[in-house]
């Protein structure tokens, strides 16, 4: 497995930059709109499964169970929105209601596979199929409606109620599993009919969350009441972007991009966020914490906000500044490249325009360039966190 810590920020590197032949790819889309977003549903899926299937075969590790499955789970979830979007677009007479549809619906797949079924007057899917997976769709909007569950650190209401549960990892990824399988037979009549066909138990619970006796194999649903409550999603999407990126499953290039480059932006994303609720003598403000915790601006919210605590503890460690300024170019390009952080998650944008349409990319460069960013946060939460401790351990001589 590649080592990501090598990855560090130079001044003369940038996101499109092509530096190794063997990792460029160049994307082309078919620019039918249905069979793009099942093309990216199948690289969400084949991510998916490939980082359940590890975290089942590496038995009982914790960091896998607890933090990898994070991200395993949103990709799931992602396949299954993306096929629910792709369902719905033959039945739809032009662009402007595929863009009010999408709009619409934004990520409820009970509502996108409802308005697929009421506007057909058959789907190829019997009964007991089609009970199967409106309950499991309903199961899984009532929990993670805003398709954020597995994205960012959960939610106090969420926490309060499943606390010191355990997660069972097997029974959650062979419900997903399930889901798309029955979800792709309504699209194997265009697409390989032997694709994704797993066998179909109508039998199996559509609950959406299970849960296991023990945490052995399993995620433990606990936060330390020392955490700063990023930890686990940050190390889990950044470790599984490793992962992915290193075995691509037979995943050709071109759509091994996307979910890495997702993982990686969402780990960033993450890891500003995790500066911004810093708690040293200088931090940001709690108006501006309160205020910015749900925003996806990576530069103009988070960025520009938690900069001027890194350049003032690293002056007064008397670090190199430097790094900080092209730390700010990387950001500030990722941020034109994703700004609302759905870049890498969609073919198209709302206009339905595509995304890199016709651009040549370096998969390996984008992931070191990106890592880059990761490692430098990561490490300036490292300094933050040392100096706290310091700030603490000093305050309790005085108080």
């Amino acid at each position: 497995m590649i080592k990501p810590d090598k990855f560090w920020l130079a001044t003369d590197s940038d996101f499109y930059d092509i530096k190794s032949p063997a990792y460029t790819a160049h994307i082309t889309w078919t620019n039918n709109i249905y069979d793009d977003f099942i093309l990216m549903a199948e690289s969400y899926f084949v991510c998916a499964h490939a980082t359940l299937s590890e975290i089942v075969n590496s038995g009982h590790d914790n960091i896998k169970s607890d933090m990898w499955f994070l991200p395993g789970m949103y990709m799931y979830r992602q396949a299954i929105e993306l096929l629910c979007k792709a369902l719905i677009i033959p039945s739809i007479n032009n662009n402007y209601q595929i863009t009010n549809a999408f709009t619409q619906y934004k990520h409820n797949t009970e509502a996108l596979f409802t308005y697929y079924k009421s506007a057909l007057p058959v789907i190829p899917l019997n009964a007991d199929e089609i009970n199967w997976i409106n309950e499991y769709l309903t199961n899984m909007e009532y929990i993670d409606r805003g398709s954020d569950l597995f994205r960012y650190p959960f939610k106090d209401e969420f926490l309060s109620n499943y606390s010191d549960n355990f997660l069972d990892v097997v029974r959650m990824a062979n419900g997903f599993e399930q889901c798309y399988s029955i979800l792709f037979k309504c699209v194997a009549p265009n697409h390989d009919p032997l694709k994704y066909q797993a066998d179909i138990d109508c039998t199996m619970s559509t609950n959406f969350l299970h849960f296991a006796p023990h945490g052995f194999g399993n995620c433990q649903l606990y936060e330390s009441p020392w955490s700063d409550g990023f930890y686990k999603q940050i190390e889990g999407y950044s470790n599984v972007a490793a992962y992915i990126f290193s075995r691509p499953n037979g995943l050709p290039k071109a759509q091994l991009f996307f979910p890495v480059a997702f993982l990686l932006r969402n780990a960033i994303e993450l890891s500003l966020k995790r500066l911004l609720y810093a708690k040293n003598v200088v931090c940001v403000s709690y108006h501006i914490k309160r205020s910015k915790k749900n925003s996806h601006f990576l530069y103009k919210d988070l960025w520009k906000n938690v900069k001027p605590v890194i350049e003032h503890y690293a002056e007064t460690s008397q670090e190199d500044l430097s790094q900080i300024e092209i730390a700010e170019t990387y950001i500030k390009k990722l941020d034109e490249i994703d700004k609302k952080g759905d870049a890498f998650r969609y073919p198209i944008n709302y206009g339905l325009q595509y995304r890199f349409s016709n651009q040549t990319i370096d998969i390996n460069n984008i992931h070191s360039w990106m890592q880059g960013i990761f490692n430098f946060l990561d490490g300036c939460d490292s300094m933050l966190s040392a100096i706290y401790d310091y700030e603490c351990e000093m305050r309790s001589y005085y108080y």
